[in-house]
């Protein structure tokens, strides 16, 4: 493909004046840096930020919370959602804007949300691995959950998060009532993840002497490895965000808005463990160990296909994050496994306008469907 572009570029270049084509590109870059820095601008002197109240703290163990979107004391009769997010991120994606939150709606519409907010690494967790987090830090929150409500959660796991449930849900499946899985990562070797795959095999050594040194990865460092996903992305995004602005339009301040709160999102990621990084890097983007069947979690090896329990996969056809191959392999692997399949992206998934009709409403049909047919209304 791109060969056959590149012929048609030089026969529409052909007879064009060579200091003309120098003019005509040097006009465009100086277009793009311009947008480019109008968009950071307007971010920058835009005050609005996020202010929402926090849940209640129903449980608490090292840096680790478990809040309570459903404000409820004791188990109401709703079911209750164990919503597990990723290490990599803040968990307040889900619950990002008061008139537009994940968690909110799903408490709006009859369930109980309890979100387990990792929180920040402190000197217990900065030696974690992959199974403290899992077999320790994950299973003693659904014990809490299931001590303080009377009754079975559904788990729920967003990107990493989904990936880190799924052994809580193939040990404990007999105390969750379904796993719903959102934007899950399990094929590390599928179509897409060529590029994260190479980065991670260079930054092995250079992460072994900063883990070193700090004993975890500074979120600088974190992001820096994310965006070699797509390393244009950033400015792609404030030029956007330029070409749509007009200060006097309520409209465009709404999109800054927006766009502020995502943004102060992304650049408030935590740390994350050494260790968890290193088994990350190593465990599941070097040798695909979840998808060939070799992920050890304690003594356990990790297998999807022994969860009987009723799942359900929502996978965004338009995730550049979670190639939606890795995902789908994930769910085909899952004995009764439902999928859902909007076209979205990653983050859209749970902060875009238009997630409550093609993500959210389904993913709650599929609940409350399970909820009855196991009795509880």
């Amino acid at each position: 493909m791109l060969a056959s572009r590149a012929a048609d570029l030089k026969t529409a270049l052909e007879n064009v004046d060579p200091d003309d084509l120098r003019h005509a590109v040097n006009q465009e870059i100086f277009r793009r840096i311009s947008q480019f820095i109008t968009g950071i601008l307007a971010y920058r002197r835009h005050h609005h930020r996020r202010d929402i109240e926090e849940p209640p703290t129903l449980w608490r163990e090292g840096a680790s919370r478990l809040l309570d979107y459903h404000c409820a004391a004791k188990d109401t009769g709703l079911p209750c959602v164990l919503v597990v997010p990723s290490l990599i991120n803040r968990s307040y994606v889900l619950d990002l804007r008061r008139d537009h939150s994940f968690l909110r709606r799903l408490a709006q519409s009859g369930t109980r949300p309890l979100l387990l907010d990792w929180g920040d690494p402190g000197p217990e967790e900065r030696h974690f691995t992959l199974t403290d987090y899992i077999a320790g830090r994950l299973t003693h929150a659904l014990n809490a959950v299931q001590n303080l409500t009377g009754s079975k959660p559904f788990l729920l796991g967003y990107c990493m998060g989904g990936t880190l449930a799924i052994p809580l849900a193939q040990s404990r499946q007999t105390d969750i009532r379904g796993l719903i899985l959102m934007a899950t990562p399990w094929d590390f070797h599928s179509l897409g993840n060529e590029q994260l795959r190479v980065t991670a095999a260079l930054l092995m050594e250079p992460l072994k002497n900063i883990i070193a040194g700090l004993g975890e990865v500074p979120v600088d460092m974190v992001q820096t490895i994310f965006a070699t996903l797509c390393p244009l992305e950033a400015a792609h995004k404030y030029r956007r965000l330029a070409s749509q602005f007009k200060r006097d339009h309520e409209a465009d301040r709404a999109r800054i808005r927006s766009f502020a709160i995502l943004e102060d999102w992304l650049n408030d990621g935590p740390s994350l463990a050494g260790n968890v990084a290193l088994e990350c890097l190593d465990i599941w983007y070097g040798r695909n160990d979840p998808a060939r069947g070799r992920w050890q979690v304690g003594t356990m090896t990790v297998r999807p296909d022994q969860i009987r329990c009723p799942s359900l996969a929502v996978i965004p056809r338009q995730d550049r994050i979670v190639p939606p191959q890795s995902a789908l392999s994930l769910a085909n692997t899952l004995t009764d496994c439902g999928i859902i399949r909007p076209d979205l992206g990653h983050i859209g998934m749970v902060t875009s306008r238009r997630a409550p009709d093609l993500a959210w409403q389904p993913l709650l049909t599929w609940m409350h469907t399970q909820a009855a047919d196991q009795g509880l209304s």
